[in-house]
């Protein structure tokens, strides 16, 4: 082979490689517009995060309803009536639905119902001026309240509370009330007994026992201070201040489970 035909080879040789290379580079460019020189990352772009907001500023809000039974324990009142006076109320039986939210452990709010039937007991040792010897005066007595909660887990399984708040009691006299006067076996209708509301002071504390994830058993005590009714006989009975204790037990259903 001359040295031309040599020469004429390599060349040929030269431009085929120069082709194949820039097909290559070609091919890897296609379809993407030009950026400038630099590497590319196989991995994702992360997406932007935001700081985790403190715990304390966040409000957990739990609401449950609760639906519960107590007894009715007040203690004897005496003092000065036309002579000597004892007043009293029998123990009863009553009921009591609670509906509760609780923002944080020092924040939150329960509206109570509650529901007793009562029986007022007056004595007197004169029978002056007509005022009976002995008195009794069954009514229903109706409570409507609203406290200030707060609360306190002492584990996982217990809850500690107390509550304190204003309310009205309502009572309603029952058709039948009777006396008997000084030294008289018979006993004589009582009449013109009006509705009356007391304002009433509700203080009281407790345990809530969590039996499942929306289900807990609650034990507490409620106080109830007010001035005894007098059913708006004027000075005919006494408005004594009286202290009522409600121990209650109530079955209570969380909407939301606390954390």
């Amino acid at each position: 082979m001359t040295p031309r035909a040599q020469k004429s080879l390599r060349i040929i040789a030269l431009t085929l490689a120069a082709t194949v290379i820039c097909a290559l580079a070609l091919a890897q460019t296609t379809g993407h517009p030009a950026t400038p020189c630099k590497a590319l990352s196989t991995q994702p772009t992360p997406l932007p995060t935001h700081k985790p907001i403190p715990c304390r500023t966040r409000l957990h809000t739990e609401t449950s309803i609760s639906l519960g039974a107590f007894s009715q324990l007040t203690i004897d009142r005496t003092g000065e009536l036309y002579g000597s006076t004892a007043q009293g109320t029998a123990p009863s039986a009553g009921t009591l639905g609670t509906f509760r939210q609780t923002f944080s452990p020092w924040l939150g709010y329960s509206v109570n119902l509650g529901y007793s039937r009562v029986s007022e007991q007056y004595k007197s040792d004169s029978g002056y001026y007509g005022i009976p010897n002995e008195l009794n005066i069954n009514s229903n007595m109706y409570e409507t309240s609203v406290t200030y909660i707060a609360h306190t887990s002492a584990n996982k399984r217990i809850s500690l509370f107390g509550d304190v708040g204003p309310g009205l009691l309502t009572f309603l006299p029952i058709p039948g009330n009777e006396y008997s006067v000084v030294g008289s076996p018979d006993q004589m209708a009582l009449t013109g007994l009006s509705v009356q509301v007391r304002p009433t002071g509700v203080f009281g504390s407790g345990v809530d026992i969590h039996l499942s994830r929306h289900l807990d058993l609650r034990t507490e005590y409620r106080g109830l201070i007010y001035n005894n009714p007098d059913f708006r006989t004027g000075d005919y009975l006494s408005k004594r201040l009286t202290l009522t204790s409600e121990p209650t037990l109530s079955v209570v259903y969380n909407f939301t489970h606390p954390k």
